[in-house]
């Protein structure tokens, strides 16, 4: 599949602490970070340790996805409509209209 928007990866080396999930402009559209919110352990915040390894953050605006670009965009889009993905209130969704 050819998505327009980054995937999580594993660097070579892990930035400092608040350079990972929390402050990466992917953050609502990053299947990881859906999931993790989705399923965190009762008690357990995702915290600014989390994602200071992963390849595709950035903190650059103008990296951000505003709108699906490709097919796979709109079938993985299509898919998180079906399965209610998009309706929760963390959702990672293709396009959000907000910084979350």
């Amino acid at each position: 599949m050819a998505f327009s928007f980054p995937t999580p990866g594993l660097a070579d080396k892990a930035r400092p602490r608040g350079q990972g999930c929390l402050s990466c402009v992917h953050k609502q559209y990053c299947p990881s970070m859906y999931w993790m919110r989705r399923y965190s352990i009762e008690g357990r915040t995702i915290d600014d340790h989390n994602g200071i390894q992963c390849d595709a953050w950035s903190n650059n605006r103008e990296d951000m996805i505003s709108t699906p670009a490709t097919d796979d965009d709109l079938d993985e889009n299509d898919y998180m409509a079906i399965h209610g993905i998009q309706s929760e209130p963390d959702r990672c969704g293709l396009s959000t209209g907000s910084d979350g």
